[in-house]
């Protein structure tokens, strides 16, 4: 897997490529949107509703690596953890079609703990994605 790249797909933030990829055969991309920050922060919003299985890279740490973490989850699976927080039964939900949390709590964080991408991991994250469409 080749590193990301900045895309200039609007809306995108980078694509995710494969040359060859071993299982397709064939060159493979994937587009990732970026939430950077650089303390712990986790958003849904409804504007990617129409891309239910873009991947969502939350990247917590920004430009402190020995702690930074990243999530990386579907707008699909990013509405399962709204939902199972409450959120989505908030007025900023059916009001304001957005949800944030700037200081996410331990239970917040323990749902996400499946999403969190280790070093090495993201081309599976990619397949993953890939076998979605």
């Amino acid at each position: 897997m080749r590193s990301p790249r900045r895309s200039a797909i609007g809306g995108v933030d980078l694509i995710a490529y494969v040359d060859i990829d071993e299982q397709i055969g064939k060159f493979t991309s994937v587009p990732i949107q970026i939430k950077a920050a650089t303390q712990r922060s986790f958003s849904i919003d409804r504007k990617y509703a129409k891309f239910p299985d873009l991947p969502l890279a939350y990247m917590w740490g920004v430009g402190q690596p020995e702690t930074a973490i990243i999530y990386a989850l579907t707008y699909r699976e990013s509405l399962g953890v709204g939902q199972s927080m409450g959120w989505l039964q908030t007025d900023s939900w059916p009001e304001g079609s957005r949800y944030t949390s700037t200081a996410p709590s331990e239970r917040l964080v323990d749902r996400l703990a499946r999403y969190e991408v280790q070093p090495g991991t993201w081309k599976g994250r990619i397949a993953s994605a890939l076998r979605r469409e």
